[in-house]
């Protein structure tokens, strides 16, 4: 009777084989991603706005986005910061725009904002037509948003509570 012996790893399936390659096409390669990534970070950088043109000396550049599930599983993005992206220009304003999310009830409408750094008094709220602003205007701080809302609302009905940062506002809906 013949036995044999057969090598355990000829049999396995998951080894991976060798592969030999080349040093110098390997280098090559790496160095046209590395002038790929250099001529990227060049074309960022040189589209930022230029600090010392005097605008906003003082201030952060912020942007930021967030990305929420709305009515229907519909993705919305909600932009914030002072550095509005619109197409390939950005626009600069002088205040920052909070992060703010819409909750949208049967009866009210519901808007929160963060606005840390700032107190309550320093806050003006107004509606003009459907949009509603937020306006805080101190020396440290500064916040602008014009916010259209998504349903009709009742101009003279609006609450809103301002605690650790956060406002939130409260319209009845048409």
């Amino acid at each position: 009777m013949y036995q044999g012996c057969i090598k355990v790893r000829d049999m396995d399936p998951w080894r991976r084989k060798r592969r030999s390659f080349d040093n110098e096409e390997f280098l090559e390669g790496l160095e046209e991603e590395l002038r790929k990534m250099e001529e990227r970070l060049n074309r960022i950088f040189n589209e930022m706005p230029d600090i010392e043109s005097g605008i906003m000396e003082h201030e952060p550049y912020i942007y930021g986005f967030s990305i929420r599930t709305g009515p229907g599983g519909k993705p919305t993005i909600n932009e914030f910061g002072n550095i509005k992206m619109m197409g390939m220009e950005k626009n600069i304003s002088e205040g920052r725009e909070p992060l703010i999310d819409i909750i949208e009830g049967e009866e009210e409408l519901t808007i929160v904002a963060e606005l840390p750094g700032v107190e309550r008094e320093d806050i003006k709220l107004r509606l003009e037509g459907n949009t509603l602003i937020i306006d805080v205007d101190r020396e440290e701080r500064r916040y602008y948003k014009r916010l259209p809302l998504p349903t009709n609302v009742e101009e003279g009905d609006m609450t809103y509570t301002y605690k650790n940062g956060i406002l939130e506002v409260k319209l009845k809906r048409i």
